[in-house]
């Protein structure tokens, strides 16, 4: 064990009395800081509405390198705990379930003495949800597993893991799904589909909204003369970078900020200088999610030319913030926004593709507010009050 907030059994100002114990490792960390802003915002939102206790794993390989008393804890005001999850990266992957759990049941059975949790809530399929699932089972109360996008499209795919995840969806007492298409795909994996809920992401309007985009620009450093767009997420191969490369070497009166980092960093910045759009290309690195806000507020439009997503929150803030999106039509973005009015869809792995849409875009308007009051019902507050009642549900103990 790293280091534990103060627990309190009181819960929240304002929650109600019913308990809940969330585990999930898609949550930052010192170590990892500007990492799953999504789920923090899902669990704070959660924690105003109940009593809830947290217990956040984190995987072993992020503390390699660091000095354990370099860790500080990043959850106010919620009973927390943060063991290390021990594990072989790549390696026996099937096991990683049991791994998982043999690393947090220490934390779980303390939460469990002190908060008394009536349900489980869990979030990502494996290992996460199924370790919880092994949990709940112990405890003898049920589990409502949040699902968010390649924890199944990618993880569905793989037949070593198979039994592992049908046992997990068929024995979660509810499912959460952020899409449609993933619950479409929860069902064809074996999932009951009377108890797979669609309950979308949120996203912050207080932090995402429309600003002056040449002011923006001025204080990031940015040319206000010329057009821009933005990518944020993982520098990985499923998020079809190389090929707005490609197409960005075919829009000459477009720039590119790329926010985020990883593997793929030094192949990006290769292929950009191979392509001769070095100079249209800033690689700005991993940002805070507040920093991230005013790189939207900057843009001219948000670019997402992913080969595989769920329900990509980056799309919802972009048009809280007023900006249209280019996006590849996969998995759940479709149904987040509406091709022509909210921005371009298109098919993915297609650079051609990509920029004949930054031209459309370039040349039409988008009007802001008709952008921002596409998404002002989609606040976390409503989405959590929809997976509280769920829980209740499971638990029986509905109002």
């Amino acid at each position: 064990m790293i280091q534990n907030s103060a627990i309190s059994a009181e819960g929240p100002k304002g929650a109600d009395d019913f308990r809940v114990l969330a585990v999930t490792s898609l949550y930052p960390s010192a170590y990892a800081p500007l990492k799953y802003a999504f789920n923090r915002q899902q669990i704070s939102a959660l924690a105003d509405l109940c009593r809830l206790g947290l217990v956040a794993p984190i995987p072993w390989p992020l503390l390699r390198n660091k000095r354990q008393n370099d860790f500080e804890e990043p959850v106010p005001d919620i009973p927390v705990k943060r063991p290390v999850f021990w594990y072989l990266p790549r390696l026996m992957r099937t096991w990683q379930g049991r791994a998982y759990l043999a690393s947090i049941w220490g934390a779980i059975a303390r939460m469990n003495k002190q908060i008394r949790p009536q349900a489980l809530f869990a979030t990502w399929l494996y290992p996460d949800g199924y370790a919880a699932l092994l949990a709940a089972q112990r405890l003898g109360i049920p589990l409502t597993l949040k699902v968010h996008g390649s924890d199944v499209l990618k993880l569905g795919q793989d037949p070593a893991r198979k039994a592992l995840l049908h046992k997990t969806i068929t024995q979660a007492q509810a499912l959460i799904a952020v899409s449609r298409h993933l619950k479409e795909t929860l069902v064809e994996m074996g999932a009951s589909e009377d108890k797979i809920q669609v309950v979308g992401n949120g996203v912050n309007s207080e932090l995402f909204h429309p600003a002056d985009r040449l002011e923006i620009k001025k204080k990031l450093n940015l040319d206000p003369s010329r057009r821009l767009a933005l990518f944020v997420g993982n520098l990985d191969p499923v998020k079809g970078i190389t090929y707005a490369l490609k197409a960005l070497a075919q829009t000459p009166e477009l720039d590119l900020v790329l926010v985020g980092q990883g593997p793929l960093l030094a192949s990006l910045r290769a292929e950009a200088a191979e392509l001769g759009i070095s100079q249209r290309v800033t690689f700005a690195l991993a940002k805070p999610h507040e920093t991230v806000a005013r790189y939207m507020q900057a843009c001219d439009f948000l670019l997402l030319p992913s080969l595989s997503e769920g329900e990509p929150n980056v799309v919802l803030e972009a048009l809280s913030t007023g900006r249209p999106v280019v996006a590849s039509r996969v998995g759940g973005v479709p149904a987040l926004m509406r091709d022509q009015e909210q921005g371009f869809l298109v098919e993915p792995e297609n650079a051609d593709e990509l920029a004949k849409a930054f031209k459309m875009l370039l040349n039409k308007n988008f009007p802001e507010k008709t952008l921002v009051d596409s998404v002002k019902d989609r606040s976390w507050q409503g989405g959590a009050d929809r997976i509280l009642k769920t829980m209740r549900k499971t638990a029986g103990a509905e109002h």
